[in-house]
């Protein structure tokens, strides 16, 4: 799945795709419910420049968020699920999660 914006907001849910990129210029992001089911997804690269991110029940192996003037908030139910690679970066923002 490939979403790309320049001004405006991304929601996404329940769904399940083997890779998503999310990329937005000016925007919040939000996805909820992916791959919940299996948590068998492959990777996700979700980007914005001015926007929080909020991930909510995203279950995939290697994940990649960033932004620039926003701030993460990630949280799975199942806080036992362990991604391989979890990459989190903000530069004007807080991150907050219980994924490791």
């Amino acid at each position: 799945l490939t979403v790309d914006t320049s001004n405006g907001r991304i929601d996404i849910k329940n769904v399940d795709f083997a890779e998503y990129h999310i990329d937005t210029s000016n925007g919040v992001i939000d996805l909820e419910n992916l791959n919940v089911e299996n948590q068998d997804g492959s990777i996700i690269v979700v980007d914005t420049s001015n926007g929080s991110i909020y991930m909510d029940n995203v279950y995939v192996d290697d994940i990649d968020i960033n932004t620039t003037n926003g701030s993460i908030t990630f949280y799975n139910d199942d806080d036992t699920f362990l991604p391989s690679r979890f990459v989190k970066d903000t530069t004007n923002g807080s991150i907050s999660t219980n994924v490791r």
